[in-house]
């Protein structure tokens, strides 16, 4: 394959999380040869089908109902690989169903290669699927090379632009979006089974799943009470999930000084200068030990049914709050030696392959593999135009049905994940991988469209 003929095609769900690893590994493939579009779904999706040339489209996480989309994307001179954005730290008692959820067989045929976290994820797609295994490669995440010391002045560059380098902060990740979105517990628990279209939502699961997170906010917010009163010389960083309410925290701590709640930014930007980093069962522990940051998980209660437990694992694990605050006020001890480090690197390795390597080198290196059709099939395109139209208009009647308060929530949900993407937000980040990667060519950056922007050498 010629690479300047091929589009790599990186559509984004949630801004804070994708942009930065999902624009890195673009980089890589513009230093390659290839052209790289990024942006929102809506926008990459229209851009790279009115481009009509071969494209690979980088999916974020596979979805059973999406079935005549991939047919569509492969008989339009179209490859699809998955990357999934959440495709490794599960519940360890629903870590094959989840899994296995998120890659079905009625779509697997459509899909080129798959990219996993991990060898766990490829060994039980392997031996649960009919997916050949060399096209399961187990190259990591880009999320978790940008976490590495390698890329420290990158996340500090962009930190720059939200708080002042010399202020100190605890930052806090929750992970409670089970118990606090902007829809009701009963609106949301009906956009999920709309989106999957079946009946595999276990509805009592989610009830009591939002129990529990509703109780953990609640202590939650009692350690920020009292770690604010007893170290008010330092700011704490509270950051939601990007999936959750933002106004219900700025509301809870409104009283309070030096507390921010804030979703701006990756959550790379603010592990990167963090005195030390809280949460119950977050990823984002994981980043956060790639930055060698002392993490601590406050487990005040902790049910296995419910909790990721890796992220728990590779934590110091504190019951009480006095236990934290007494961490806090011993912080210039708290830190791990290299012996603890490498401990909790192999509690991740199976899980996340690239501790030891980058994941775009292994992803950039296996697309060369790929097979793309030079010649589109129009019968096929066709018959999913005309599917489309009358999909559209079910959905328009089905809309029309749903009460106009549901509809807005919904819109407002989607636009706190995604925000307006600038072309100086582009602009500013390819200069700061370039002075970290000089191999990298320089970089024309065009909108074609709105919040969408094809990169090319």
């Amino acid at each position: 394959m010629k690479n300047k003929k091929i589009l790599c095609c990186f559509p984004l769900e949630t801004r804070p999380r994708d942009l930065d690893p999902r624009l890195h590994l673009g980089l890589q493939c513009v230093k390659e040869g290839y052209s790289c579009l990024i942006g929102s779904k809506s926008g990459v999706i229209k851009e790279m089908f009115s481009q009509k040339i071969q494209f690979i489209y980088f999916e974020k996480g596979l979805n059973a109902v999406d079935q005549d989309f991939y047919r569509l994307i492969k008989a339009s001179k179209g490859a699809i690989v998955s990357l999934d954005e959440e495709g490794g730290v599960y519940n360890e008692k629903l870590y094959k169903q989840e899994l296995l959820r998120r890659n079905k067989e009625n779509i697997l045929q459509f899909v080129d290669l798959i990219f996993t976290w991990g060898e766990k994820q490829k060994k039980i797609l392997f031996e649960n699927t009919t997916f050949p295994e060399n096209k399961i490669i187990s190259s990591g995440h880009p999320r978790f090379d940008l976490c590495k010391p390698k890329f420290r002045d990158f996340q500090t560059a962009l930190l720059k632009n939200r708080i002042d380098p010399k202020i100190k902060y605890i930052l806090i990740n929750s992970t409670f979006t089970a118990a606090n979105t902007i829809l009701t517990l009963d609106e949301e628990i009906k956009l999920r089974m709309r989106a999957r279209k079946d009946e595999t939502l276990d509805v009592e699961y989610e009830r009591l799943l939002y129990s529990y997170r509703k109780l953990l906010i609640k202590y939650f917010y009692e350690l920020v009470v009292d770690i604010n009163n007893k170290y008010p010389e330092y700011t704490i960083i509270f950051r939601p999930h990007p999936g959750e309410n933002v106004k219900y925290y700025e509301k809870l701590f409104q009283k309070m000084k030096n507390i921010i709640v804030t979703g701006d930014g990756s959550v790379q930007e603010w592990i990167s200068n963090s005195q030390i980093v809280l949460h119950h069962d977050c990823t984002t522990a994981i980043e956060a030990l790639l930055s060698e940051k002392f993490i601590i998980s406050y487990c005040k209660i902790r049910d296995n049914d419910f909790v990721q437990e890796l992220p728990i694992k590779i934590s110091h694990i504190a019951n009480e709050p006095n236990q934290i605050l007494e961490i806090i006020n011993n912080l210039e001890t708290s830190s791990y030696d290299e012996k603890q480090l490498e401990i909790a690197f192999n509690k991740i390795r199976p899980i996340i392959s690239n501790v030891d390597f980058e994941s775009s080198e292994v992803i950039i290196k296996s697309l060369k593999n790929i097979f793309i059709n030079e010649k589109s099939d129009s019968k096929v395109i066709r018959e999913i135009f005309f599917k489309n139209i009358i999909r559209k208009v079910n959905l328009t009647v089905k809309n029309f049905i749903i009460n106009y308060s549901f509809r807005s929530k919904v819109k407002i949900r989607n636009k706190l994940k995604f925000p307006d993407l600038n072309k100086k937000d582009i602009i500013e980040r390819v200069s700061l991988l370039k002075k970290i990667d000089k191999d990298l060519p320089e970089i024309k950056i065009e909108q074609t469209g709105k919040n969408t922007y094809l990169l090319s050498s």
